[in-house]
């Protein structure tokens, strides 16, 4: 394992080990990226939530084997990935079952102006033991801005802190708890801790009570206000976007929604429907509800399949560049619309296929219609350096 956080002499030892071929299995945070990293023989690069790595951080680590396989994990593929599947660049395998007994989350869109009726639905998810999520785009309403503009476009972005102290007044300080990206490290252990299951049951737990100890001796929490704290509602910034299973989490509410991509909405709504209860994900729109948002929003109320929503990402946003670094943005076809043509370009990706299985450098008197075709759309020249003359 590689993080981070691994200390130097660990550190300097996993990479002599590497070096030398002696690990089979390196598991690695964005760490693995660095130059100092050298693998002896680099065979299989496995990179779980694709959507969190750039083009370039992809081929960065690809670069480090010689023709290394890769396998591409995520809810909710990034539109280039889509278009390169279609393209024949990339083989696809759907999981589109769920673990037994899971449900189908039911998703609603509300504006934020009726908050009292998702008070109400939360204090009826309270009384059943259940527990909420509630998402805001910003940690505090003065967060520095890159520019005025954008400053001025985010005045009614709700922040978690403001939100924190809302819900603390309406529902209990005892009942809500606050968790964000400046917060240290041991600090958000401890919180999710005690968000996923009663501290007094972690307290009589030995190994956990050690490990919590430990963690609450490096955070700036005394051991009696954690004790203390056993809250079912987790006021967060996307922090808790991956890498969260709380089975009782029952609810997600997530405050100016049209601020957010698709692929971020539906990595945040699997932080619930995590167990045999039905869970719900409420979207909160603000005043500034264009039309694009209004689109996105009507994807995730009507599916609960990332494929399928990466496929209206990929109509919505364009598909990026297939040789550059864009992941997202319009491909700019001749002819076909995206939007219109997903199912003709899949089928034509085939065909495509099987036609270069059978002449790969189109080179039969029967191949001389696909040269043309080449020609007349400008990619003979591609073409010609793809198959060497």
């Amino acid at each position: 394992m590689l993080s981070s956080k691994t200390k130097a002499k660990q550190r300097q030892k996993i990479l002599q080990n590497l070096s030398e071929g002696k690990i089979d299995i390196l598991i690695s945070t964005h760490a693995v990226l660095q130059d100092d990293i050298i693998f002896k023989n680099l065979g299989l690069a496995i990179i779980d939530e694709q959507h969190r790595f750039g083009v370039m951080q992809r081929l960065r680590l690809v670069e480090k084997g010689k023709d290394v396989d890769v396998l591409l994990m995520s809810a909710t593929p990034i539109p280039r990935s889509l278009m390169m599947a279609l393209y024949g660049d990339m083989d696809v395998s759907i999981l589109n079952q769920k673990p037994k007994n899971r449900l189908e989350i039911n998703t609603v869109i509300m504006s934020q102006k009726k908050s009292q009726e998702v008070y109400d639905g939360v204090r009826r998810a309270l009384d059943r033991g259940e527990k909420i999520y509630w998402i805001c785009p910003l940690i505090d309403e003065n967060e520095e801005e890159e520019s005025s503009e954008k400053k001025n476009s985010e005045n009614d972005l709700l922040s978690a802190k403001n939100k924190y102290q809302e819900l603390c007044n309406i529902f209990g300080e005892d009942k809500v708890a606050l968790i964000h990206g400046k917060m240290k490290q041991s600090e958000k252990e401890i919180m999710m801790e005690n968000f996923r299951t009663s501290t007094k049951n972690i307290l009589h737990k030995t190994k956990i009570h050690k490990s919590l100890t430990k963690t609450i001796a490096e955070s700036n929490l005394r051991e009696s206000e954690i004790s203390s704290c056993s809250p079912q509602i987790l006021v967060a910034t996307t922090v808790i976007e991956v890498g969260v299973d709380v089975p009782d989490a029952t609810v997600i509410i997530i405050e100016n929604a049209e601020n957010f991509g698709l692929s971020q909405l539906h990595q945040l709504r699997g932080r619930v429907g995590r167990s045999d209860k039905k869970s719900y994900c409420i979207l909160l729109y603000g005043k500034k509800y264009g039309k694009m948002a209004q689109e996105r929003l009507k994807i995730m109320r009507k599916s609960n399949d990332g494929f399928f929503i990466a496929e209206e990402d990929l109509k919505l946003r364009g598909s990026g560049e297939l040789l550059g670094v864009r992941q997202s943005g319009d491909l700019g076809f001749k002819i076909a619309n995206l939007e219109l043509d997903l199912d003709l370009l899949k089928i034509a990706g085939k065909n495509a296929q099987l036609i270069l299985n059978e002449d790969a450098d189109l080179s039969d008197t029967k191949s001389i219609k696909y040269r043309a075709l080449l020609k007349l759309f400008d990619y003979d020249d591609c073409f010609k350096i793809m198959v060497g003359g």
